[in-house]
């Protein structure tokens, strides 16, 4: 995760990384840890279950397509 967003340029803006595993639950830990309310938080993704994860929290999910379609 964390590569990716660094050969895509996004690290410098994101805060978090999550890889696999229960996403819902690491979001909501995520925004305890950083006190956000969820209107404060962005998750970019590129699979259904990270846009699932970010609505299951309130958070607004962005969808980033790796390979051409």
């Amino acid at each position: 995760c964390r590569a990716r967003a660094e050969r895509l340029g996004l690290a410098p803006f994101l805060d978090g990384y999550f890889g696999d595993g229960d996403k819902a639950a690491r979001l909501a830990e995520a925004l305890k840890k950083e006190n956000l309310a969820p209107h404060q938080a962005l998750m970019i993704g590129d699979a259904p279950s990270d846009m699932e994860a970010a609505r299951s929290q309130g958070v607004l999910g962005v969808g980033l397509a790796l390979e051409p379609a």
